[in-house]
């Protein structure tokens, strides 16, 4: 298994579903999501940490909790789509 596959594997079982967030769907696209492809190269290693991340002067990240807990709220239906 891939570094990034475990750190993405441990973000779902420590960060999300303990905060509630259980909807299937959204555990299974933040499992698959590499996040470290969303951020500078010089930031890689930090990007499951459990806190926002600024990727640009003014521009983050959302940290991976709050961002799952509200795109649980949002409801969404299987062809919306999500930025974050």
């Amino acid at each position: 298994m891939e570094d990034s596959t475990l750190l993405r594997t441990a973000m779902v079982a420590g960060q999300i579903k303990p905060n509630r967030v259980s909807d299937q769907r959204i555990l299974g696209v933040l499992a698959d999501t590499p996040r470290e492809m969303f951020v500078p190269k010089a930031l890689r290693g930090v990007a499951y940490v459990d806190e926002d991340i600024e990727i640009a002067p003014g521009r983050y990240l959302m940290e991976p909790m709050v961002f799952a807990r509200l795109i649980d709220a949002a409801g969404l239906k299987a062809n919306d789509l999500v930025l974050d």
